[in-house]
């Protein structure tokens, strides 16, 4: 089994900037779609992409404040879109998330 590491960065509000907050590993990173935006005179696609971590509690800050928080990924940064903690079981959790530029 290969771990995928990851940071996930919370924006502090009054310098605007990302701060690294924990450093993960997911047990899977899935491709999960994607859209496209035009911006700049182009058209630009963003992958949707799939982190499963085991839970731990520090997670649970990211629950109801997805906006505050993002992923770093093999260099990309990820817009947190969506947080499941299946059935509530505290056992894994998956976020999903949008790169962007």
């Amino acid at each position: 089994m290969s771990y995928h590491p990851i940071t996930l960065q919370r924006i502090d509000p009054e310098t605007e900037q990302w701060i690294n907050m924990l450093h993960l590993h997911a047990i899977q990173v899935n491709r999960a779609g994607g859209g496209e935006s035009f911006s700049a005179g182009r058209e630009q696609f963003h992958p949707r992409m799939t982190f499963d971590l085991r839970y731990t509690q520090y997670l649970e800050a990211l629950r109801w404040n997805l906006s505050e928080y993002r992923l770093l990924y093999h260099g990309m940064a990820f817009n947190i879109t969506d947080y499941d903690d299946f059935m509530e079981q505290h056992l894994t959790v998956r976020l999903t998330g949008e790169a962007y530029d």
